[in-house]
């Protein structure tokens, strides 16, 4: 007699067929509930099978769905849809029960897996994709795409996400340390405005290959656009360099780039940074507040275009770069204002190249330049560098230029302050003729001028001092015949007195009475004639007048050279040979290069 007992009636109807005395194997009882006819390819379960899934730090842990009717898995992984191209110990088996696969992958790129039991045949599988990253993010959005989303796109170097924001917010909160973001073809921008993340860099320049010989941050720069404000550097502590981008405002902005308590952490550099349209001021290219207590701790900006915009509105400010209550390293970048209307009584209109406002910075190699007033009068002001009021700054080896001829235009403005200035080895010039200094209040602490070239047109160098100590016309030696410069003061010929302590020597008064022995050439450079204005020796002015090659030169950590070096370290000479441009400068060459 059989007896059965806590048997499904399905079951129990094949027990009664087969007969008591008859055995039925595992696999015979489990087909007769369906389950082992299933011959499916296992379900991808992990990373999804429409991707998005990352390899953090290039390792995944790859995981399907398990087949009772499996005896083991074979698992394929290859940078490749076509699987031509598999990873090293690729295809991998894998014994069931277990369903999952540890994996480490050889390059921060897409990959594509799929996975079959031993019962399919090599064309039956479940397949997937998914990217490895490790530090780095890459961002790149065709110049075809009309819209740019990151949907499905994980980040990797064949995989790139194609949004800044959306890459930054990954990496908010993982271990990216970098982004690099490819240029868009065909003049296409990404519009977005950016809030930089301490820690992560963002470096642009790149081609959608991301190679780094391909890289060129002065001819490829990544455009990035945006109606206001297009990049937020705030509390930027931790190691944040941004690179490679040209940042453009296409609406109203009173700052294109902002720079608000940072540290020596962040670097700003080969950057160009601009507007596309007329601002109703103020404009400000990049304005920093609150960085850094001495240069040393400060942020680091160099190699950098920096361009505010033509402003519409009367009595406002427009200024390449702003520096307020701040100590930074501004290091061999063009810094160059906008034009600017004449202002209203009582209210002046400000052209400045760069405004020094409460900070202490080291200025160094930079061309800095103060644009055209549209309109003369009293009530508007273009100034190259502009120390209104400033600290114990370092201005050395920078070209200083106003190009106004109408309002009140000079190649530097010194308006009080509590530090003590020291400007060496500059040249100052109005390329459109006319003064070179000003200084607002007699009794301001006193500037140091050493070595400096101030470069006036037929009427001479002027200075204005409306101090109630004002100097009075005649020659007067404040530095023991040290060479100082004689500057015109409205009417006669003057020694330079400035502040109760004047520190000036070795400076080197240029005075032309047939031309400015400049030129403006390709739209931002000039060029200095050494021997005259017909005698054809042009020196590049793109950089100031110190040797700039030397490791962490302007840090404090290093010398940037002498006023005697140029920038291949070979010491100047002051006579001169020939009258080739290759050939010696007459005096100490202020540009660059000497070109011995």
């Amino acid at each position: 007699m059989c007896v059965f007992s806590r048997i499904s009636p399905v079951l129990l109807g094949v027990l009664l067929t087969a007969g008591c005395n008859q055995y039925l194997t595992t696999r015979q009882l489990l087909d007769t509930d369906g389950l082992v006819n299933d011959r499916t390819p296992p379900a991808i379960l992990s990373p999804a099978a429409s991707g998005g899934g990352r390899a953090i730090n290039q390792q995944i842990t790859l995981q399907w769905s398990s087949k009772i009717s499996a005896g083991w898995y074979i698992v394929e992984v290859a940078s490749d849809s076509a699987f031509t191209a598999p990873i090293t110990g690729s295809p991998f088996r894998v014994s069931a029960p277990a369903t999952t696969l540890a994996v480490t992958l050889p390059d921060t790129i897409r990959y594509y897996w799929r996975v079959r039991a031993n019962y399919n045949t090599a064309s039956e599988y479940s397949a997937g994709v998914f990217d490895a990253i490790a530090s780095t993010l890459y961002v790149y959005c065709p110049g075809s795409a009309t819209t740019c989303d990151d949907t499905n796109l994980g980040g990797s170097r064949t995989n790139p996400m194609r949004t800044i924001n959306g890459a930054l917010a990954y990496a908010r909160n993982n271990a990216i340390s970098e982004i690099q973001v490819a240029t868009r073809e065909s003049g296409a921008t990404y519009n977005e405005t950016i809030v930089a993340i301490s820690g992560v860099s963002l470096k642009g320049g790149y081609t959608a290959s991301f190679s780094e010989a391909q890289r060129n941050l002065s001819t490829n720069q990544t455009k990035v656009s945006f109606s206001g404000t297009v990049l937020y550097a705030v509390n930027l502590t931790q190691t944040t360099n941004i690179q490679g981008f040209n940042f453009v405002s296409t609406g109203s902005a009173s700052s294109i780039v902002l720079v608000s308590s940072c540290s020596n952490a962040f670097t700003l550099q080969n950057n160009r940074i601009e507007t596309s349209v007329s601002q109703p001021g103020p404009s400000y290219g990049v304005l920093v507040q609150n960085s850094g207590t001495t240069p040393a701790n400060g942020p680091l900006f160099t190699n950098n275009v920096m361009l505010s915009g033509n402003i519409t509105t009367a009595s406002s400010t427009t200024t390449g770069l702003r520096l307020e209550n701040s100590s930074l390293i501004v290091k061999g970048n063009y810094i160059r204002s906008g034009t600017a209307p004449q202002g209203i009584a009582n209210f002046l209109s400000t052209a400045a190249g760069l405004q020094n406002v409460s900070s202490t910075p080291t200025i160094i190699n930079n061309v800095i330049i103060g644009g055209q007033i549209t309109a003369g009068g009293g009530n508007a002001w273009s100034i190259g560098y502009h120390h209104n009021p400033g600290g114990a700054a370092t201005i050395s080896n920078n070209t200083i230029v106003t190009l106004s001829a109408n309002g009140n235009a000079y190649a530097m403005g010194i308006n009080g302050g509590s530090g003590m200035p020291t400007f060496v080895n500059n040249i100052f010039f109005n390329a459109a003729g006319g003064r070179i200094y000003y200084e607002w209040n007699l009794d301001d602490d006193a500037i140091a001028l050493q070595n400096n070239a101030l470069i006036g047109d037929s009427g001479g160098i002027h200075m204005r001092d409306q101090g109630n100590d004002a100097p009075v016309i005649g020659a007067r030696d404040i530095s023991n015949g040290n060479g100082n410069l004689n500057l015109l003061n409205d009417g006669g010929i003057i020694g330079l007195a400035i502040g109760a302590n004047p520190r000036a020597s070795g400076n080197l008064a240029i005075l032309s009475n047939t031309c400015i022995p400049f030129i403006n050439y390709a739209g931002d450079d000039y060029r200095l004639q050494q021997n005259g204005c017909t005698a054809n020796e042009w020196r590049d002015l793109r950089y100031g007048a110190r040797n700039t090659s030397l490791a962490n030169c302007g840090t404090g950590s290093s010398s940037c050279g002498g006023v005697t070096d140029d920038l291949n370290i070979v010491t100047r000479t002051a006579v001169n040979t020939g009258g080739s441009p290759v050939t010696n400068a007459s005096g100490y060459s202020y540009g660059a290069y000497e070109q011995d």
